[in-house]
């Protein structure tokens, strides 16, 4: 792809190619005008875009609906020398996570069930936020996803894991009426087999977080 650079003046760089046109501009403080993003903010929304791309491709492989759903990036900038020096997406994801027992299709049917259940659950929802958080210790890897939905009432989270048992309800219906109820059920079973657990945390008005904790592959466990 060739792309034209020019500069209309001030602070002004643009970017031409294709039927394409890219404004840029300096901040007042940075000696511009502020008549269109300066091009390190294409470059940060160039790599939350391409975070949402892969979200999205997730979505529509899945079947899930992605109307609604945000993702947050957000910078941090070193004060002294003015340089962003952390970039987060998606808030707080541990990308050095190590390494832990299981196989793929097996944590792709319990990641997907969670998902789905939290994006059916936002269904409604002004502004939809979904948190997913990952971090470990020294014995086991945690994930966390968070919606914030309208939680999940105190009498109910006992039974949440029982097979056959559901919160959905059709509109004529009553809970329990909709589906078969067995996703949680062998999201919880799958994740036994590895040696893990997963629990739900939630309080009504404050959304569900469901969180699956796994142990750490250790030099043992290999042999």
């Amino acid at each position: 792809m060739e792309m034209e650079i020019t500069f209309p003046g001030g602070a002004r760089v643009d970017a031409q190619f294709g039927a394409y046109s890219v404004r840029t501009d300096q901040p007042p403080q940075g000696g511009g005008e502020g008549s269109a993003p300066s091009p390190f903010a294409y470059f940060l929304a160039s790599l939350g875009t391409c975070a949402g791309i892969y979200v999205l491709n997730f979505c529509r492989k899945r079947g899930l609906p992605s109307e609604g759903i945000r993702l947050l990036q957000r910078s941090h900038t070193n004060r002294a020398s003015g340089m962003v020096e952390r970039l987060q997406e998606f808030e707080e994801l541990d990308i050095s996570l190590p390494l832990f027992t299981g196989v793929a299709a097996d944590f792709s049917q319990v990641f997907g069930n969670i998902l789905r259940n939290a994006l059916e659950a936002m269904h409604g929802q002004p502004h939809k936020k979904l948190k997913i958080h990952t971090w470990h210790d020294d014995s086991n890897v945690h994930i966390s996803i968070h919606d914030n939905g309208p939680g999940i009432p105190e009498h109910l989270m006992g039974r949440i894991f029982e097979p056959f048992f559901t919160t959905k309800a059709l509109d004529c219906g009553s809970p329990g009426s909709l589906g078969m109820g067995i996703g949680l059920y062998h999201c919880r079973e799958i994740v036994h087999q590895y040696g893990g657990s997963l629990e739900v945390l939630s309080k009504p008005g404050q959304g569900a977080a469901f969180v699956i904790h796994l142990p750490v592959l250790t030099r043992q466990s290999t042999h």
